[in-house]
């Protein structure tokens, strides 16, 4: 299972229902922040289970994606933390030493700077992320996490099979052919694990319709800065309007409303059926078939 918890869904400034910028992304043992705005820190105290975690991904440097950071770098320090941090940040990012030295910060534990860009590449054992640029006023990235095809196999039921060549290929998901009969993966797989995508768009435009081909996005967690009736002055200003965002409804699962600016909740916003506003604290559960069985705040 995947867990996502939305810390914070508003921008670009906060309100007293919503905090910047802020997700928990976590599969497994894996677990990461993505983006970290003011009061980030306190809403991973109200809505999830453990404050540390181990990998943050910065999308851009507007402060409400990054405000937080320091702040909870220096906590973490406080309450003990010995553990390694990894911080991936974009590349025009490269004076982060710096300036956690300037504002006098001094951490009991190591931190690993990555600064990345669409080239690189993430890999861990069920999952690869990768990251595309959006379209804003300054460089910022959106974050790609491929969940990959898997088979966890049931050795009792291998032990059936004859040709024990056979069974490296099963467990890459490869179907054989033994005594004139096909075997396939699933038959005998413990857990299964479909390919499919969770995208974070951060900030910008409308996504391209062209980057859903071809992909099962089970979450696409987009922005909304801007009200329907206010679609030219999203553009100007690079951002996307409610309306835009049911443009790509039938090309994904499920969309959540993210970066909710502070006029759009004053208007009746209709959404298409997979579309919907997220909130502090909502967690979000995804199965191994990339279906979303959770919506509910914490």
């Amino acid at each position: 299972m995947i867990d996502i918890v939305t810390l914070g869904t508003g921008g670009p400034v906060p309100t007293k229902d919503r905090c910047l910028s802020s997700i928990v992304f976590k599969f497994e043992a894996e677990t990461f922040l993505l983006d970290c705005g003011e009061n980030t820190q306190q809403n991973i105290q109200k809505y999830y289970n453990h404050f540390f975690i181990d990998n943050i991904i910065i999308s851009h440097r507007h402060l409400d994606h990054f405000g937080g950071l320091y702040g909870y770098l220096s906590t973490m320090s406080l309450w003990g933390r010995t553990k390694k941090l990894n911080i991936y940040l974009p590349k025009n990012f490269k004076d982060f030493h710096q300036n956690l030295e300037s504002n006098n910060i001094k951490l009991k534990y190591s931190v690993n700077i990555i600064c990345y860009d669409e080239s690189t590449i993430l890999k861990f054992e069920k999952f690869v992320i990768s990251f595309f640029k959006r379209e804003h006023s300054i460089l910022t990235y959106g974050t790609s996490i491929k969940i990959l095809e898997k088979y966890k196999m049931d050795p009792e039921k291998l032990k059936k099979i004859k040709n024990k060549q056979l069974i490296s290929k099963l467990q890459k998901g490869i179907a054989v052919i033994e005594e004139d009969k096909i075997l396939y993966p699933i038959n005998f797989a413990l857990e299964y694990l479909k390919e499919f995508y969770i995208i974070y768009s951060s900030d910008g435009l409308l996504m391209p319709e062209s980057f859903f081909k071809e992909k099962k996005i089970a979450v696409l967690l987009h922005e909304g800065t801007y009200p329907s009736r206010e679609v030219s002055l999203a553009k100007e200003h690079k951002h996307t309007a409610i309306s835009e965002i049911n443009k790509l409804s039938k090309l994904v699962n499920k969309i959540f409303i993210i970066h909710i600016g502070p006029k759009v909740l004053k208007y009746k916003e209709k959404l298409q059926e997979n579309v919907s506003f997220s909130e502090d604290g909502l967690h979000i559960i995804i199965d191994n078939a990339g279906n979303t069985i959770i919506n509910s705040k914490v």
